[in-house]
């Protein structure tokens, strides 16, 4: 009999923690998706990813991915996509590099290009959330739309602002204690404000319902409108801000600037366990799938694969991410 009783002690034990740790299954699943990917590069080639430098150069690459990932997160969490912010990105970079040249003032530059490219957020809120068009088709127009400018503006010519000497270098993409980089702890504080707003604020519960079911939430008295509108001024925003770092981080600015970001970026947001139907994600679980993207930038070359096969890799974990998370989603219902 006390067999018995310890055995159903021990059971409720196990069911309670399932129970406590139940919804949050897919954040534990993308990070124990990103340990095992981190194990097996170890097994391959110990003494690589024994030294601090590879680590230290995935937290200099990543920040900017997990900034835009995060901010992307929101708008997918909503229900829409935004297809613009590598072109917002550039447009923001060109913006600060001439306020630079013509003021000299890195911090009146940096306030300029975030108005600009929050304006520019704005505009798409309004285009999705007023006149209803399509959010993909929107900011593709938009994605296009400002590269065009920048393209047309520079006439496609590189240019090198010389902004390494400037205060705000030092802030946004120095190094701390001189081998942490710096912007891994702006990447991390955003993560906490996303974080915060997603789970503690009414603005976050507003998400997640217009995302769940757009009609239900006007019915509960939810202004759809401007929370859309709000989303997509905060993607603007980091967009704005994350162009302004991988200037800064280049130290060159090139026409295409923040293209490169496009895929990996909406990758990291699925990747990281959010729905693409809207109202189901977690700005940790996109933080984590940047985080299995960043590595595997630096660690197919690190056990001997030529670049050329990342695109390859980050098609394979994309794809075994969905297939996953569709079947905790399926035991889930």
């Amino acid at each position: 009999m006390a067999v018995t009783k310890n055995e159903s002690v021990l059971t409720r034990a196990i069911r309670t923690v399932f129970a406590k740790f139940g919804r949050h299954r897919m954040q534990l699943t993308v990070l124990g998706t990103f340990l095992v990917i981190l194990a097996a590069f170890y097994i391959k080639d110990p003494a690589a990813f024994s030294t601090f430098a590879l680590y230290s150069a995935l937290l200099s690459l990543t920040p900017i991915m997990l900034i835009l990932s995060m901010s992307e997160t929101l708008i997918v969490i909503n229900g829409d996509f935004d297809m613009s912010f590598p072109s917002i990105m550039g447009l923001s970079a060109m913006i600060f590099m001439f306020i630079f040249f013509s003021t000299g003032n890195s911090v009146i530059a940096l306030l300029g290009a975030l108005c600009v490219s929050t304006a520019i957020g704005v505009l798409n809120g309004v285009l999705v959330a007023k006149l209803g068009l399509p959010s993909l088709i929107a900011t593709i127009g938009g994605l296009f739309l400002w590269r065009g400018v920048v393209t047309g503006i520079t006439q496609g010519q590189n240019v090198i602002p010389g902004l390494r000497q400037t205060p705000l270098y030092s802030i946004l993409v120095g190094e701390l204690f001189g081998f942490i980089p710096v912007q891994t702890f702006w990447a991390i504080g955003i993560m906490i404000l996303f974080w915060f707003v997603l789970n503690r604020h009414k603005f976050g519960a507003h998400i997640y319902c217009i995302g769940d079911n757009r009609e239900s939430a006007k019915m509960m008295g939810i202004n759809v409108t401007r929370t859309k509108i709000l989303i997509f001024t905060l993607m603007g925003l980091f967009s704005g801000f994350a162009g302004v770092m991988n200037l800064l981080e280049m130290g060159i600015f090139f026409p295409s600037l923040g293209q490169n970001f496009f895929l990996p970026a909406i990758a990291a947001v699925f990747v990281g366990g959010t729905s693409p139907f809207g109202g189901e994600g977690t700005v940790f679980g996109s933080f984590i799938g940047g985080l299995i993207l960043g590595l595997l930038e630096v660690g197919i070359p690190g056990i001997g694969f030529a670049g050329l096969w990342r695109e390859m890799f980050f098609g394979l974990i994309l794809i075994i991410s969905l297939v996953i998370q569709a079947s905790i989603r399926r035991r889930v219902r």
